[in-house]
C-alpha cells in the first residue's frame, strides 16, 4: 500500500530538494526521479498536483539558472584573459622603479646600478 498524499508530501519536499541541490548541471529531472528519490511511485506522486508543479516550477528556474551560466569554454577564456591580466601588471610592478607609485624596484640584477641602490632596502646592506 502507498503512502497517503499527506505523508509523502514532506518525502516529496525533501526530494525536490536533493535534486535540485545536487548542482549537477546537465541532469536530467523526471517525474520518475522524482518518485525514485522520494520513495513514492509514481501514481502517488500524481495525486499530489501541487507538489508536482511545485517540482516544474524548481525545474523550470533550474534550466533558467543553467543558461545563465557561461559555457565551459567561455569560462576558460574568461580565466585565460584574467591570467593575463595578473601576469602583466606582475611584470609592470617588478620593473617599475622604487619611486614608482606601482610598486618597488624588484629586479636584483640591476639593482645596484639603480638610483634606488644607495636606499636601504635591506638586500644590499647599505645604508
Amino acid at each position: 500500500m502507498t503512502k497517503p498524499i499527506s505523508a509523502a508530501a514532506s518525502s516529496i519536499e525533501a526530494a525536490i530538494s536533493r535534486l535540485m541541490g545536487s548542482g549537477d548541471v546537465q541532469a536530467t529531472f523526471t517525474i520518475a526521479r522524482l518518485a525514485s528519490e522520494a520513495g513514492l511511485s509514481r501514481a502517488t506522486l500524481y495525486r499530489a498536483p501541487e507538489l508536482l508543479e511545485r517540482f516544474r516550477i524548481a525545474i523550470a528556474l533550474h534550466q533558467r539558472e543553467v543558461k545563465s551560466l557561461p559555457s565551459p569554454t567561455d569560462r576558460v577564456h574568461q580565466l585565460e584573459a584574467e591570467i593575463a591580466a595578473l601576469s602583466g601588471r606582475e611584470t609592470d610592478e617588478l620593473r617599475a622603479p622604487c619611486g614608482h607609485p606601482t610598486g618597488t624596484w624588484r629586479n636584483i640584477s640591476r639593482l645596484s646600478a639603480s638610483p634606488c641602490a644607495s636606499k636601504s632596502n635591506g638586500l644590499l646592506g647599505s645604508s
